[in-house]
């Protein structure tokens, strides 16, 4: 009787070879794709802040240097705030364009949206406090700093559905232009 050396592996030990790298390369195919997945909700949540951040401050730079342009109605919210022509007689106008997903900055009758095209406007309402105006402190129950209120909500576009993400962004600024 020959003593023969064997030199492969048995069919049972392939299969739980096979079985055990399966199982390893599906367990951190899976980590991976919860990872990639992550990190696209959030680059998207991400980018909807940067954007709102943007137009936020944009908004607030203007409320607080300009003068508001009180409509004849005193209904709020408003869609579309109005600034008096400042020194250089230039006007602003800033719009919600419902139809579009944008927030219309138009200097001089010239418009341009204030939001990325990555970003939609879902919605931009604007509540002005006094709702009229009270020029220079006439009525003394009016004779109050203005301030808006800016409600904001925010959404992802060009973007695959499953990572889209909405934001709903609210402040209040005081106008520095204070009659009194």
């Amino acid at each position: 009787m020959a003593n023969h050396k064997q030199l492969g592996f048995t069919l049972v030990e392939m299969l739980v070879a096979v079985t055990i790298f399966a199982l390893t390369f599906m367990i951190v195919s899976a980590i991976f794709m919860n990872g990639n997945k992550l990190q696209q909700h959030t680059a998207s949540f991400q980018r909807l802040q940067n954007d709102g951040r943007y137009i936020l401050e944009k908004l607030a730079r203007e409320i607080r240097a300009r003068e508001i342009n009180y409509p004849s109605s005193t209904i709020n919210p408003w869609t579309e705030l109005r600034f008096q022509p400042d020194e250089n007689q230039e006007t602003l106008t800033v719009s919600f364009d419902a139809l579009n997903g944008n927030l219309l900055y138009i200097l001089n009758g010239g418009s341009a949206p204030i939001n990325s095209e990555d970003i939609e406007v879902v919605s931009a309402n604007f509540f002005v406090y006094p709702t009229t105006e009270d020029p220079w402190a006439s009525a003394p129950l009016v004779n109050d700093q203005g301030r808006v209120t800016i409600l904001l909500k925010l959404r992802n576009r060009n973007i695959n559905p499953e990572y889209q993400r909405e934001l709903v962004l609210q402040t209040t600024i005081s106008n520095k232009v204070y009659k009194r």
